[in-house]
């Protein structure tokens, strides 16, 4: 096999998983497929895919770690149930990047509805005017990439107390401060419907306690507040009303009451790289 595609499922998303797996057994290599029930038992109609499932819902993060922890390819790609490859080319072309630049450790592929359009949110990069490009950035979307197995295993895959939001920022930063390049694909789609945060249930609260989390385990000290407050400001777009204004503030409450495991800050030198390529860390 020359690459692994693994996908995460509830459950609550049926006709979209089966779409996502026919776009996975439509790409023009073989692909290794594996699908994580998280807190489900899926019943999917593929009987050469592995299914893992989990009997609790431990979040995307775990969900993910245990999909790619049973495959064997030197490649794992992550795809979110209610997402599809655009082209049977995009595992093929993926693979074939890694190939050519062993630095290379994770691809970050183009998102686009159901239309075409380009969803500018997921584009992860400041300057979003071409989002055609073939960039090196400092962040990825972790329902639509690839990474190289070996950073998996070296880093121990995603962080898991994360359970939902993020935690393809705290991968980034680690990858990027042992000197990895991350990759935006921007000629290369897959299909993804657009949902406001606000509308995902959990999502303002998960991702300020994360943000606060990344921040005390990944950052100088110095950057901290700078990165805190930018982001907590950006996050204003979000609110709606004051409910979403009690999550975010819950949110952040959390992050500073939990844990924030062991402590290994980015280098400067690193900080300056991720300010080379458009994205300091502090926005």
């Amino acid at each position: 096999m020359t690459a692994a595609v693994v996908i995460v499922t509830m459950g609550d998303r049926p006709e979209e998983l089966a779409r996502a797996i026919r776009s996975v057994r439509h790409q023009a290599t073989p692909v290794e497929l594996v699908v994580v029930g998280n807190g489900c038992h899926p019943v999917i109609a593929d009987p050469q895919a592995e299914v893992v499932s989990i009997e609790t819902n431990l979040g995307v993060a775990a969900g993910r770690n245990r999909g790619w922890a049973v495959t064997q390819g030197p490649v794992v790609f992550f795809l979110d149930d209610d997402a599809r490859y655009a082209s049977p080319d995009v595992v093929a072309e993926v693979v074939r990047r890694f190939d050519a630049d062993p630095r290379l450790a994770v691809v970050s592929l183009r998102i686009v509805d159901e239309d075409g359009r380009v969803i500018r949110k997921h584009i992860p990069m400041l300057a979003k005017s071409d989002a055609r490009r073939v960039v090196d950035v400092t962040t990825f979307l972790g329902g639509a990439c690839a990474i190289r197995r070996s950073v998996l295993e070296e880093t121990g895959g995603f962080p898991e107390d994360f359970f939902y939001a993020l935690e393809e920022t705290d991968v980034s930063w680690r990858v990027l401060d042992r000197g990895g390049r991350i990759s935006y694909a921007g000629d290369l789609d897959v299909i993804h419907p657009s949902v406001p945060m606000h509308l995902r249930e959990g999502a303002l609260r998960h991702t300020a306690r994360n943000r606060v989390v990344l921040a005390r385990r990944h950052l100088p000290w110095v950057l901290v507040p700078f990165y805190l407050l930018v982001r907590g400001v950006l996050s204003l777009g979000n609110v709606r009303g004051w409910a979403d204004l009690k999550a975010l503030a819950g949110g952040y409450r959390a992050g500073f009451a939990a844990g924030a495991g062991i402590r290994r800050p980015m280098s400067w030198a690193t900080v300056w790289r991720m300010t080379r390529l458009g994205r300091p860390p502090i926005v």
